[in-house]
């Protein structure tokens, strides 16, 4: 009798023990979620006005400094959302398709003039870093002997930004072609070559377009003058009955607004970012006079943050 009762007493014990590891994880879970959505809710303008302004919190802070500051705050995001679009990682060498056992080099080190980039892949719908150990994964991925098994898309990563990819054929056929790895822009000239592995005897090569024949070239290559988004598709090559895998042409469409914009967008955004100057110079006015008088300091939360919310607007 005294057994059973120390039993259940035991079996008791544990599932309390049980109970509370589970609502510790669960309060560990939902402290993450919460700490998650206060992340997401500053832009990033908005988050490094905030610093600036906890910094800076004192009664002596000049309105002009502040003005040129967000100023060039405005101008700095606008600049790095707009390179960030165009960044593609480095290829070496510098084409989409490689004999099997060539080396193969994936860099984005110093790209928009960052460090640390982490070169991810994806291959057969698996993606993964180069490097085994994700947390010293930044860097170049280089593979000194490239196989058929490296074959996929490459970009890279780091935080929430991500450039551009790049896809890479391996191949262990005698033929490839010769190609472009970032978009080619449209009104550009682009040239695709053909090339065999230990030479041919061939004089001529032929180029494909999507599986139908485009041309004959006896200087193994074509080159395709005023690139417009009609050239787009597979392209291939042969040499000696021998072909290459298709690779895709992409053509990247011509600015709308090529830099720099025209008058009006400039004088719009100008205007814009007068307004929001304009609102945040009342404000800081507006809480000194509060704070003047009774000779006491607030903590500047929500000025902080109406400053965020203004900057944002912008």
């Amino acid at each position: 009798m005294i057994r059973r009762q120390q039993q259940r007493k035991g079996r008791r014990r544990r599932r309390r023990r049980r109970w509370r590891r589970r609502r510790r994880r669960r309060r560990r879970k939902r402290r993450r979620r919460r700490r998650k959505r206060k992340r997401r809710r500053f832009s990033l303008t908005g988050y490094v006005v905030a610093v600036m302004f906890r910094r800076q919190q004192q009664d002596s802070m000049e309105v002009t400094s502040l003005m040129r500051t967000a100023m060039l705050l405005l101008l700095a995001q606008d600049h790095v959302s707009c390179s960030q679009k165009a960044a593609f990682p480095r290829v070496d060498p510098n084409r989409r398709q490689l004999f099997e056992y060539e080396p193969l080099a994936v860099s984005c080190e110093g790209l928009e003039g960052l460090t640390g980039w982490r070169v991810m892949r994806r291959i057969r719908g698996l993606v993964g870093t180069c490097s085994p150990h994700w947390s010293t994964s930044t860097g170049a991925c280089r593979i000194t002997n490239a196989i058929q098994g490296d074959t996929g898309e490459y970009w890279c990563e780091m935080g929430a930004a991500r450039t551009g990819s790049v896809n890479i054929t391996v191949t262990g056929g005698p033929v490839i072609l010769e190609s472009p790895v970032l978009p080619v822009a449209a009104g550009e000239a682009t040239t695709l070559s053909c090339r065999g592995q230990r030479g041919t005897s061939s004089l001529t090569a032929d180029f494909y377009k999507d599986g139908r024949l485009m041309e004959n070239s006896s200087s193994l290559n074509i080159t395709i003058l005023g690139v417009s988004k009609s050239n787009e598709g597979l392209y291939a090559c042969s040499l000696s009955g021998e072909t290459s895998p298709a690779s895709w042409l992409l053509v990247r469409a011509e600015e709308p607004h090529p830099f720099p914009p025209p008058l009006h967008l400039l004088a719009i955004g100008v205007g814009v970012s007068f307004v929001a100057l304009l609102l945040l110079v009342g404000i800081l006015q507006r809480w000194k006079r509060r704070a003047a008088p009774g000779g006491t300091t607030h903590s500047g939360g929500g000025f902080v943050g109406t400053i965020g919310t203004c900057m944002c607007l912008a």
